[in-house]
């Protein structure tokens, strides 16, 4: 598969400014294996899309998110061939909760199973969500990840203290998406972590936001 046909493929899938891409559209086993573990194996959705090729290296699928885990968020969505340049297709998603977005992001937004969890009162001020196919990078993890910001606000502003005085933590880290597959019902595992240490009374501290379960309501 060349760039021309992806063109043509995400077109051929876009109706009225919404691009609704199947898992197996673009002949990938690598994507098809991506919408599966993280997507719901169900159509990635973007709103008032624009599609462009990228200086003969990709296609590039920009808009609203609208579709599990990217609703109200900025897309992008890069597609390429490895080896290019007619080879497997291969995708990169970063979707930004805070790009050109008028509801605030947090992680019930992406993942609502944690509406009634205590992430409902984290805040953040960055929150951008990245998934590539197994393909997409040799230096880059596949799957999907999180890097953000998150204000030290209310009950966390203690723990500033520990991290030089910060007001707020940069966290990163890997998602796993389990439980059933449906939006209202997915479970994100995730072990995000600040990549610098605070320090305090001769010590470092790390902060971390650790997920391994939640409990869905029937």
């Amino acid at each position: 598969m060349d760039l021309k046909k992806i063109q043509e493929i995400l077109e051929a899938n876009t109706k009225d400014g919404t691009l609704k891409l199947p898992p197996a559209a673009l002949d990938s086993l690598p994507i098809k294996e991506a919408f599966r573990d993280y997507l719901l194996d169900g159509d990635l959705v973007i709103k008032q899309v624009s599609i462009v090729p990228i200086g003969g290296q990709n296609v590039t699928a920009v808009g609203q998110g609208g579709s599990f885990p990217f609703e109200n968020t900025y897309v992008t969505a890069t597609f390429t061939t490895v080896p290019a340049p007619d080879g497997v297709a291969a995708m990169t998603i970063q979707a930004d909760g805070f790009y050109q977005q008028t509801k605030v992001w947090n992680f019930p937004t992406a993942f609502p199973v944690l509406a009634k969890t205590f992430y409902k009162d984290l805040k953040f001020n960055k929150g951008v969500l990245t998934l590539r196919s197994s393909n997409a990078s040799l230096t880059q993890p596949p799957g999907l990840s999180f890097a953000g910001t998150q204000e030290l606000a209310g009950t966390l502003a203690v723990v500033g203290k520990l991290l030089n005085g910060s007001t707020d933590v940069d966290l990163s880290g890997p998602i796993k998406v389990e439980g059933d597959k449906t939006a209202a019902k997915a479970v994100p595992v995730m072990a995000l972590e600040d990549p610098s240490p605070g320090s305090a009374f001769g010590m470092e501290f790390i902060f971390q936001l650790l997920d391994d379960k939640s409990v869905v309501e029937k």
